[in-house]
């Protein structure tokens, strides 16, 4: 693939793989879509297998019915002319930007400090990911068994199809939750590192100036990145008696819910929202024609928890789970602690992020992309139970 600045932030994509398609970030409805940056294109060919999307009362371009509204296939970043942008492409066209990127990534210049940096990550010892574990413990809230009725019913405003049919899921053992995503100075103390967009040293570093943000939740963290993470962690499990892990997808519902049927974890009015969640009311979202954003990520635990105790559970960060991804699966959903389905292409996000809508941000809502995928947007939050 090509891509050609014909201006500032700007970007052009020329293909070499197929017809165009609509490029967008994770999960966009028509609405979101709407807000995305003029940078981003949206061309949308192959009408025959596309419709407008349905349940948006606003018009906009529309989306592959192959593709649920709020899912996604395969994400690249590019860094082109100071832009950070997030694109759709097939899978001949993932694989061949993925391999220029690597490219370009490889023969960057670093920095010595850069480079020292990497070095004393790795040859540090693991105090860091002792005194984590030690945080950790203090951070997360027993979970307690039971039982749910798992995703949306038909009746309930703003349902994607993805989320039914409503089922029921019993949760049969205990587990801990953390109380908050994991904060970018969590992460920088197991891994050595900040990955994050919204830092000192990150792409959006103007919308956090004179901030402290290790108390921000840590993004632009992949699947495999958590669990490269959670892996750190375990490597002492047989000393701390706790085996770390992402939730599944039934587990991080079932506590975001805490014992509620409504459409958010405190009702059904997205007028209440603010009280509970940073997102694209309260952030500002990301208006169309800016090459950054007006919003932002916000520190942890600053709105307003759950009846569990959990926050952030709406918005700020999706968040992800454990489980493959499949449209189908709660069709053939075991009733008893399901785990996903055994392979797919892509792992489940949830809980909605900071310029994501209120729809984008309910209880029952369910997003995805690839493993290996990195935005400003996606977090996670750790979970744990005991070895034995």
């Amino acid at each position: 693939m090509d891509v050609l600045a014909d201006e500032p932030y700007r970007s052009v994509t020329k293909r070499k793989y197929g017809s165009p398609r609509m490029v967008a970030g994770i999960g966009f409805s028509t609405h979101d879509i709407r807000r995305i940056p003029r940078w981003i294109d949206l061309t949308l060919t192959d009408s025959e297998q596309c419709q407008p999307s349905i349940g948006s009362s606003v018009a906009g371009p529309g989306v592959c019915r192959r593709r649920p509204i709020c899912s996604s296939l395969a994400y690249v970043e590019w860094h082109m002319c100071g832009e950070l942008s997030e694109v759709l492409f097939d899978d001949h066209e993932r694989e061949a930007a993925e391999a220029a990127r690597e490219s370009i990534v490889s023969k960057a210049p670093r920095s010595e400090a850069a480079k020292q940096k990497e070095h004393d990550r790795r040859t540090s010892d693991d105090l860091p990911v002792q005194s984590f574990q030690c945080l950790l413990k203090d951070l997360a809230t027993l979970i307690p068994p039971g039982e749910f009725m798992m995703g949306s019913p038909e009746s309930e405003e703003g349902r994607f199809d993805n989320e039914g049919p409503q089922h029921r899921v019993q949760i049969t053992r205990p587990f801990y939750l953390g109380v908050y995503p994991v904060t970018q100075a969590q992460w920088e103390s197991v891994m050595g590192n900040n990955p994050s967009a919204f830092s000192s040293d990150g792409h959006f570093n103007d919308r956090v100036s004179g901030l402290s943000t290790g108390n921000f939740p840590v993004e632009r963290v992949s699947w495999e990145d958590a669990q490269e993470f959670i892996g750190r962690l375990n490597e002492r499990s047989e000393e701390t008696g706790r085996v770390y892990r992402l939730p599944t997808e039934a587990e991080w519902e079932y506590a975001c819910r805490a014992g509620t049927t409504t459409r958010y974890c405190f009702g059904d009015d997205a007028g209440d929202l603010g009280d509970y969640a940073w997102y694209e009311g309260n952030t500002g979202g990301w208006e169309v024609g800016r090459t950054h954003p007006v919003g932002r990520t916000h520190p942890v635990g600053e709105k307003r928890p759950n009846a569990w105790g959990l926050y952030d559970m709406h918005g700020n960060l999706f968040e992800w789970c454990s489980d493959w991804y499949s449209e189908g699966y709660y069709a053939n959903s075991p009733l008893e602690d399901p785990t996903g389905p055994e392979s797919g292409s892509g792992r489940v996000l949830r809980g909605g992020s900071w310029f994501f809508s209120a729809r984008d941000c309910r209880s029952a809502l369910r997003n995805w992309s690839r493993p290996g995928f990195q935005s400003f947007s996606l977090g996670f939050r750790v979970a744990f139970s005991s070895v034995d």
